[in-house]
């Protein structure tokens, strides 16, 4: 499925991405953080989103193809994962996977552990085990490391870098913020000799949004839009297209 054992630090932060949704969502005001912490043998990732119960964990974080975000619910909060097969993603280099999660309003902790070397389909192969309360809702996952393929860090930071540089929420990766950055920042302006904007233009009947056009001076065009409504929703994103580096 994935084209590259790296995956698992798109998935995790994935999910913890979309937890982070689903409590602002809630209303809760909380200052929502991921971090990602990796060595040549073990990643860590944490977030302080809603976390999972036991029910989550047995039937949709380890059970491939069930998702607990195809719902009304988590659609609204703006959800990325749906399809169920993230955990997954893990195995391609974790030799175990450790989740240790609170769930908000739950007032209980788990502590669930895998190793690939007993995943079956035929056994009950995942340990659960309710551990102290700290009152901090979130979820943090463990990946114990094949030893005799470690992680390349540079390599590890350039495949997170592409997946989260754009992603609103702080992202951290060693304790250095490497999500925040908008469109504009990694498609730069062109120098303009005319511009023209069109603010809650209708592109269609179900798109709506804010339209900037920059001109350069040889022709090249920068264009810029952001949305405001889809199907009558407000809602949130950024196209961005320059021409004059060979292609749009």
């Amino acid at each position: 499925i994935y084209q590259t054992p790296l995956a698992l630090l798109r998935e995790n932060a994935q999910n913890a991405f979309d937890a982070i949704r689903l409590l602002t969502y809630k209303g809760i005001e909380f200052s929502p953080r991921i971090d990602v912490t990796v060595t040549p043998q073990k990643i860590i990732v944490s977030d302080n989103g809603i976390g999972m119960d036991e029910q989550d964990l047995r039937e949709h974080f380890w059970k491939a193809g069930s998702s607990g975000k195809n719902n009304e619910e988590a659609r609204a909060a703006g959800v990325v994962g749906t399809f169920g097969i993230g955990a997954m993603a893990n195995f391609g280099i974790a030799k175990s996977l450790t989740v240790e999660t609170e769930k908000f309003g739950s007032g209980k902790r788990i502590r669930s552990l895998a190793h690939r070397d007993n995943l079956s389909t035929a056994k009950n192969c995942i340990s659960l085990e309710s551990i102290a309360t700290t009152g901090i809702f979130g979820t943090t996952i463990t990946a114990e490391l094949d030893e005799k393929a470690p992680l390349n860090l540079s390599d590890a930071h350039k495949y997170l870098v592409e997946c989260v540089s754009l992603v609103e929420i702080p992202v951290f990766f060693n304790g250095t913020l490497v999500s925040g950055k908008s469109a504009e920042m990694l498609v730069p302006k062109v120098p303009s000799s005319w511009s023209s904007s069109f603010d809650g233009h209708k592109l269609a009947a179900w798109l709506e949004g804010d339209i900037e056009l920059l001109g350069a001076p040889s022709g090249e065009l920068w264009i810029s839009l952001k949305l405001r409504k889809l199907d009558t929703k407000e809602a949130r994103g950024w196209i961005v297209l320059r021409q004059g580096v060979g292609a749009l």
